[in-house]
């Protein structure tokens, strides 16, 4: 039966965890326009006369689904005029109008930083799989190079060369930023992507082996 057992979550465990993140960033996209597609169902159903009194569940799912199609339609079309000039030219002096509001200009700068530096097709977040000392010498934990430290940084230290994101586990989105010396980063052949599936299974799933099912 411990067999049985351990075969069942593994195979539900994956499932159930792929629906829990879709389930949340499905809430997480919606939310912020649920109370505009509410209004529209609820109008839509005194124009046509449906009952939806008793189904508080599914006016509320209808309307997140809205709300989902609504924000991918839009942002379709902001990505379609975007690569345009004349729209370039207009979300410039949309910016430097944000960039003008008090408090409002700090939030703004940093989202447009961060999600530039995230979302970019140039250049890749993390460049590189390493290993570095963490959280003493006589450890070493996987991290991944972000890029150079910065200026300000190096000038202060000049052993600190470059940024390094250190990710925790079993969730790697959070971690720790530090600034290291080249000489104490070893790089490892290992893709980010295998990196992040070690990270995931707090390291039963090692880099280049492939799972038991595949192999059998």
């Amino acid at each position: 039966m411990k067999k049985y057992l351990i075969a069942g979550m593994i195979t539900l465990l994956p499932i159930a965890l792929t629906f829990m993140v879709i389930s949340w960033l499905f809430h997480f996209f919606t939310g912020p326009f649920l109370g505009i597609t509410q209004s529209i169902v609820i109008h839509f159903e005194n124009r046509t006369g449906i009952d939806f009194e008793h189904h508080a569940e599914l006016v509320l799912f209808i309307s997140r689904l809205l709300a989902l199609i609504f924000l991918l339609v839009v942002t379709f079309v902001l990505g379609f005029f975007g690569r345009r000039l004349f729209f370039k030219t207009i979300m410039h002096n949309a910016s430097g109008l944000f960039l003008k509001i008090p408090f409002v200009k700090s939030v703004y700068r940093i989202s447009k930083e961060v999600t530039g530096a995230v979302f970019s097709q140039e250049a890749k977040t993390f460049k590189k799989t390493i290993l570095i000392p963490f959280p003493h010498s006589e450890a070493h934990t996987i991290a991944f190079l972000t890029g150079d430290a910065p200026f300000a940084c190096k000038t202060a230290l000049k052993e600190l060369e470059m940024s390094v994101f250190v990710p925790t586990s079993p969730h790697p989105l959070s971690g720790f930023m530090l600034l290291s010396s080249k000489k104490n980063l070893t790089e490892v052949d290992v893709s980010v992507e295998e990196a992040f599936k070690f990270l995931l299974s707090c390291g039963a799933a090692h880099p280049g082996e492939r799972p038991s099912s595949e192999n059998s």
